[in-house]
């Protein structure tokens, strides 16, 4: 038996390698004594990320795209979502710079935990085999269920967050890991083109291969809050530090439908037949459920939590419809959605503090006066998220439902417009609330940090300039890479 020695291209291996080191050295400078380092962290953090989106970028440049026997692909889907969770985790460490110090605990071990997160989505997108997809999963998971938990003391819902994401996590584990297994048995390999291949040539096992499939979506589907595995994660985000759950609103989500697209585009196409009708289900359940649980909140957190999650059903129409247009409009759903959780959860920050005794939806009452920036910054981003033209989210909800009329799930795309609509009451309520409402009682103006104004500032201008037309050249460089 000949040994082939697979082609490690360690250029394609670099932007995976810059967030694994910087990982390291900053976890390593949380323990160097003097504050004046510790406090240098953040600031050395957004460099760190800003060389790991060079290095991305200089990957594009290369005609080859996969490294280590096929393992590692850093094809342009790849480099897109990399650049977004890149950009995810850049906002995350900006809005904690300030907020952890101003409750006076200053947890520096965030940050190595932020990168090294990053590092497990990034290799979740730019999977080649089933073994990278689950090596990313895990790193991931394991660094959130750390910060979920990192209110402490403080508050005991962040301790009852961190262990019902635990629990979640397990279940997820578990059901990834036995698809792997009958995967394997169907095929005989878990690389993803090795298995898109036998898929094609009929050399398969077609009961384990759909057993296999169904507990991968399952596993996934935990991660990405898809109900019915979206269970406790209202939970998890009310529970969690308000700066943690930014990051979950967004990274993980994104992550998992990147790791959903490699495993069923990518590797199972030539079964979409099977799995696209279960997929479509699924997101009109997804959507439902969401926008419907989101209109009796009275908790801002949860509002947005079932609203994330109504937002993973919009995503899950991308990866269904196993088309170029449905791959565009994820991979450019998954940018503009960055900027709007992001802008949301920054403002609920900015009036509500961490704190999760304040967290009523009337503390955005009169926010209009008391902070302009900050209530004009939410007020874009909940009419993007419901859609309304000319904003980011009505371009993004355009290509994915029309990518579910293309694919023949017409029923999908009609529910998704509806819930659209559904969700316009919800997020004008909080609206009507900042401009309309006066507060209860009269509360001081709100000041806000450098670090969160800039926050701010970078997800408003991210979300006009995706919005119709300045987004039409994104829209064109989205179509261009998923094809």
């Amino acid at each position: 038996m000949t040994y082939q020695i697979p082609d490690i291209r360690l250029f394609h291996f670099l932007p995976f390698l810059v967030l694994g080191v910087s990982g390291l050295l900053t976890l390593i400078l949380t323990a160097v004594p003097g504050r004046r380092v510790q406090r240098s962290l953040p600031r050395l953090t957004l460099v760190l990320l800003a060389v790991t989106a060079l290095t991305f970028a200089l990957t594009a440049l290369s005609s080859v795209e996969t490294s280590f026997g096929g393992m590692l692909r850093t094809d342009a889907v790849a480099i897109w979502f990399g650049l977004v969770l890149v950009l995810a985790t850049a906002l995350t460490v900006a809005l904690a710079a300030r907020h952890f110090r101003e409750l006076g605990a200053q947890h520096f071990e965030l940050y190595p935990l932020l990168l090294l997160c990053c590092l497990g989505m990034c290799l979740m997108a730019a999977a080649g085999h089933l073994i990278i997809i689950f090596i990313g999963l895990e790193l991931m998971s394991v660094a959130l269920y750390i910060m979920a938990a990192m209110a402490g003391r403080r508050a005991l819902s962040s301790n009852e967050a961190a262990l019902k994401y635990l629990l979640l996590g397990a279940f997820a584990t578990g059901f990834t890991v036995y698809g792997m297994a009958m995967v394997y048995g169907s095929t005989g390999t878990l690389d993803l083109l090795g298995i898109n291949t036998s898929l094609e040539a009929s050399q398969y096992h077609a009961g384990y291969m759909r057993v296999g499939l169904a507990l991968l979506t399952i596993g996934l589907g935990f991660k990405v809050a898809l109900v019915p595995f979206h269970m406790w994660a209202p939970d998890v985000y009310d529970g969690s530090p308000t700066v943690v759950t930014t990051f979950m609103s967004v990274g993980p989500k994104i992550a998992g439908f990147a790791a959903l697209w490699r495993v069923l585009v990518f590797a199972a196409e030539p079964l979409s037949t099977e799995w696209q009708p279960v997929l479509a289900v699924l997101a009109v359940v997804t959507m439902l459920v969401g926008n419907l649980a989101a209109l009796t909140q009275t908790n801002i957190k949860r509002l947005l939590a079932f609203s994330s999650i109504a937002h993973a059903g919009y995503l899950a129409l991308g990866v269904m419809s196993a088309s170029q247009m449905g791959l565009q409009g994820l991979l450019y759903y998954s940018l503009l959605y960055t900027f709007l959780s992001v802008a949301a959860f920054t403002v609920v920050l900015v009036a509500c503090g961490d704190s999760n005794d304040r967290l009523n939806i009337e503390e955005l009452s009169g926010l209009g006066k008391r902070q302009p920036l900050a209530a004009l910054c939410l007020a874009v981003a909940l009419i993007a998220m419901a859609g309304i033209p000319p904003f980011s989210g009505f371009v993004g909800k355009f290509l994915l439902f029309a990518s579910a009329v293309r694919a023949g799930q017409v029923l999908a795309a009609v529910v998704g417009i509806l819930c659209s609509i559904i969700s316009v009451y919800y997020y004008f309520r909080l609206i009507v609330l900042m401009y309309m409402q006066p507060a209860a009682e009269e509360k001081p103006a709100i000041q806000l940090s450098p670090w969160t104004r800039w926050v701010l500032w970078a997800t408003l201008a991210g979300t006009i300039v995706l919005s119709w037309p300045f987004g039409t050249p994104l829209v064109t460089l989205a179509g261009l890479l998923a094809g």
